[in-house]
C-alpha cells in the first residue's frame, strides 16, 4: 500500500519509457519529451468539492504520506505546483494531466499561467455510458505569438 500512497511509485520501464513517480522528473529532466500525469485525485469523495468544485491547489495532494505514516523526507505538493515541477522538467512544455470531471476550471487556468503557459490548453472530456467521467487537459506550445494582446484587443 506505500506505492499507493504515493511514498515509493512505482518503476518500470516499457519500449524506453520510464514509468513512475516525482523521483523520475529530477532523474530524467534533460531527456524528457512529454509527461501524462493522472495523479490520484483525493480518494472516493473528491466528486463532493462542493459548488467550487475541485480546486487544484485544495484538493490534490501528491506524495508525502498519510496521516500516522513516515514520508521518509517526501513532501507532499498540491495539484498546481505538480505541474510547476512537471512543466519546469521539460524543455518541450508537452503534458497531457487527468482530472476529475469536476475540476474548476479557474483553478486549472491559474495552475497554468502559474507553470508558464500563455496560451492554448486543450480539455477533452470522456464520457461512458452517456456519463462525463474524466478531463484530460493537453499543454503544449506557448501560442503567445498567435494572440495579439494589445489592450484594445482584449475584452
Amino acid at each position: 500500500d506505500e506505492v499507493l500512497a504515493g511514498i515509493h511509485p512505482p518503476r518500470e520501464v516499457y519500449d524506453d519509457f520510464a514509468i513512475g513517480g516525482l523521483d523520475l522528473l529530477s532523474e530524467y529532466a534533460p531527456r524528457i519529451d512529454a509527461i501524462f500525469m493522472d495523479p490520484p485525485w483525493g480518494g472516493v469523495d473528491y466528486s463532493t468539492a462542493g459548488k467550487e468544485g475541485y480546486l487544484l491547489e485544495r484538493d490534490m495532494v501528491v506524495g508525502g504520506a498519510p496521516p500516522g505514516r513516515d514520508a521518509g523526507g517526501s513532501a507532499a505538493v498540491d495539484g498546481a505546483e505538480l505541474l510547476r515541477i512537471a512543466a519546469g522538467a521539460l524543455e518541450s512544455r508537452i503534458i497531457g494531466y487527468d482530472l476529475p470531471r469536476n475540476t474548476n476550471k479557474m483553478s486549472l487556468a491559474r495552475a497554468c499561467l502559474d507553470a508558464g503557459y500563455e496560451g492554448h490548453v486543450k480539455l477533452e472530456e470522456h464520457y461512458l455510458n452517456g456519463r462525463l467521467k474524466t478531463v484530460t487537459a493537453y499543454m503544449g506550445e506557448d501560442y503567445r505569438h498567435l494572440l495579439d494582446l494589445r489592450p484594445e484587443h482584449i475584452t
